[in-house]
């Protein structure tokens, strides 16, 4: 198996992520790309989803939130071997959320009208809010669920690779399940959740090389 090592700073391909984010950002804001999730929002209003559909779609949205992620990260901190990824991982989840709560105001593009309703779900539950402030609840760009669960499959994707290299190239199915979740929950345009994938890795591969994901903590230092 051939090692997989971390994406450097410096590196073309980290410039490169940067570059585009930038590019959709602006992109974005001043409003040129409105036109065409407008046009996908309406091909999805179009879909007759059945109430199975929606239920298996909600469960993978939920993926994408906040709370579970950060409970992930947890007992990933607590088990010793993956104890510094837990905690990388949690400081860029944090990060994340507070990036995209204070970018959405400042981009300003409008979330979706109209989401769907899911009438199903169990009494007391509702889809974790992509933005933590109120005053960016009304926004969508970046997703901030397809930002986490990128920054998940990077981080532990990043420690499974030792072990199983199938599992880590597996794990990338979950932000591309969450954003298309997102999408035809209509949560999110599909404009956001690219934004929201460029952000999580940008946000993960920057977080990995500075905390150097890549060299575990001394067993000494946890011996008392």
């Amino acid at each position: 198996m051939s090692s997989w090592h971390i994406v450097p700073i410096r590196s073309p391909q980290f410039l490169l992520l940067v570059t585009v984010f930038v590019i959709l950002t602006g992109l974005v804001h001043i409003g040129l790309i409105s036109s065409v999730d407008k046009a996908l929002e309406k091909i999805i209003r179009g879909l007759k989803l059945s109430e199975l559909e929606l239920y298996v779609i909600t469960i993978f949205a939920s993926l994408g939130e906040i709370i579970y992620l950060i409970f992930a990260s947890i007992i990933l901190t607590i088990i010793r071997r993956t104890r510094k990824a837990g905690m990388i991982l949690m400081i860029i989840i944090v990060m994340i959320a507070l990036i995209i709560t204070y970018l959405k105001p400042l981009i300003g593009y409008e979330k979706p009208s109209g989401t769907v309703q899911l009438t199903f779900l169990p009494k007391g539950y509702n889809l974790e809010r992509d933005s933590m402030l109120p005053s960016a609840r009304n926004y969508s760009f970046p997703s901030n669920h397809t930002a986490v669960i990128t920054a998940f499959s990077y981080i532990v994707g990043f420690s499974l690779l030792r072990r199983s290299g199938f599992s880590m190239y597996l794990i990338w199915l979950l932000p591309v399940a969450v954003a298309i979740s997102q999408v035809l929950l209509l949560e999110s345009y599909v404009t956001d959740v690219i934004g929201g994938f460029l952000l999580g890795i940008t946000v993960s591969i920057l977080m990995s090389n500075i905390m150097h994901l890549d060299i575990p903590f001394s067993r000494d230092r946890f011996n008392t």
